[in-house]
């Protein structure tokens, strides 16, 4: 069958996330370093990707960080999710996310939570996860939270300001 794609979901480097963050999510970020978060190199951060023969065309990064109004126990939070436009509707976030997921769980993760665009809603609702919070202000373009609060490096970014959010979760059970 011609044109069938084969994508396999994997953990993947720090390295290997910042093609799709500053492709997607920060095209005013020169590839390399300056696409790098705070919590990329903690020991109980993990990033995952899904990969096709062309290369890596979906990405998420998930760290140990307990929200302080969720119910108690492990929990990861969802940084810096992007899939290429080209891979969009093929449900390649779909397996980023229940891989991702599999994988937290095995780790002893209880719950997963994020900040989440307006434009993604859908997508985590075709998910399951719930919207636990109130609209919020944001101070990155676009985004809705999958609560939780704000990076510095979206605070500081200056013409990212005051989009309204909220808050969405992911209960592992």
């Amino acid at each position: 069958m011609a044109g069938l794609i084969t994508y396999q979901f994997s953990r993947i480097t720090l390295a290997e996330t910042w093609g799709l963050r500053a492709a997607v999510l920060w095209p005013e970020k020169d590839l390399g370093p300056t696409c790098q978060l705070s919590i990329d190199d903690l020991p109980d951060t993990f990033h995952f990707g899904v990969k096709c023969a062309t290369g890596i065309v979906s990405i998420g990064t998930f760290a140990k960080e307990v929200h302080p109004e969720l119910p108690p126990g492990v929990h990861y939070r969802l940084r810096a999710m992007a899939t290429d436009q080209n891979h969009r509707q093929c449900g390649v976030g779909r397996m980023l996310i229940e891989g991702a997921t599999s994988a937290l769980s095995e780790a002893g993760c209880s719950l997963v939570w994020a900040n989440a665009r307006h434009v993604a809603l859908g997508f985590y609702a075709r998910l399951n996860w719930d919207v636990v919070g109130q609209p919020m202000r944001c101070h990155y373009e676009g985004h809705i939270g999958l609560f939780g609060g704000l990076s510095d490096e979206m605070i500081n970014a200056s013409s990212m300001k005051n989009r309204h959010c909220q808050y969405y979760t992911h209960i592992m059970r």
